[in-house]
């Protein structure tokens, strides 16, 4: 399990610059540097977990005081395991569980599994 700040919602990560078409916004630089902070002072349990090389699950746990649609906050956390080669591309990844349990404070929990997909 690693553990990640909140992002920003989906809807504020980018936006729209006349001739440079969509670019980061200066909320979505900021979580990502305090993103790359926590990842960096987790570097035990990133070494500890097994990494995952094709089908994956991603199971994320938000605080219960976050406000935003919990689907809003799943582009930033996928698209930044991908970027630090934690996960391959998100296009594997084949379920997602997501929620707000009450207790979770101040940070999302993230954690990855491979995916066994059942038949029908």
């Amino acid at each position: 399990m690693i553990c990640l700040p909140v992002p920003p919602s989906t809807n504020a990560l980018y936006r729209n610059v006349s001739g440079s078409g969509r670019v980061k916004t200066a909320a979505y630089h900021d979580w990502l540097a305090a993103a790359d902070t926590a990842l960096y002072q987790q570097a035990k349990a990133l070494r500890d977990m097994k990494k995952v090389e094709g089908k994956f699950r991603v199971s994320i746990m938000l605080p219960d005081t976050c406000r935003m649609d919990i689907d809003n906050a799943l582009k930033a956390i996928l698209d930044f395991l991908v970027s630090r080669a934690i996960t391959p591309d998100d296009s594997k990844c084949h379920r997602i569980e997501i929620e707000k349990p009450d207790g979770i404070k101040d940070f999302c929990q993230v954690q990855i599994f491979p995916y066994a997909g059942q038949a029908a």
